[in-house]
């Protein structure tokens, strides 16, 4: 979990249409920016000290990536949907798997990451002074 979350929001008619989220996990930060108002190409990248992943391609449907080392040394190309399968099938392999092994260490564990996701993602609102009605600030 980060240390800190910030969110920059920018609100439309009360719209959050775009910004950008800074984690603070101590030693490193983290920055991403999200929009749903312009129709500019997708980029994609997490960049370490050592390499960086290049993602062409939506993250909620991405098939392949690049890994690029710092260095130069080389440049890695990865695409693990060479069956071209609609993006949720590996999803719902696992879930036919978690059920039919009935794996509650598993479903224990994809939850405590959505109540983690969750979590950030609240902070990240309310940083921005983005409130729900159900949502009880003190």
């Amino acid at each position: 979990m980060p240390k800190d979350v910030r969110y920059f929001a920018n609100i439309e008619n009360d719209i959050d249409t775009s910004g950008v989220v800074i984690l603070d996990y101590g030693d490193f930060k983290v920055s991403s920016i999200g929009s749903k108002d312009s129709a500019a190409p997708l980029v994609n990248t997490i960049q370490g000290t050592d390499a960086t992943i290049e993602i062409p391609d939506a993250l909620n449907s991405f098939r392949e990536f690049n890994i690029s080392r710092t260095n130069g040394s080389s440049k890695e190309y990865f695409n693990y949907n060479l069956e071209n399968k609609s993006r949720l099938y590996y999803e719902f392999v696992e879930i036919e798997r978690i059920l039919r092994n009935n794996d509650r260490k598993k479903i224990e564990d994809l939850l405590n990451l959505t109540q983690n996701y969750m979590e950030v993602l609240t902070r990240a609102r309310f940083d921005a002074n983005i409130f729900y009605p159900a949502d009880k600030v003190d």
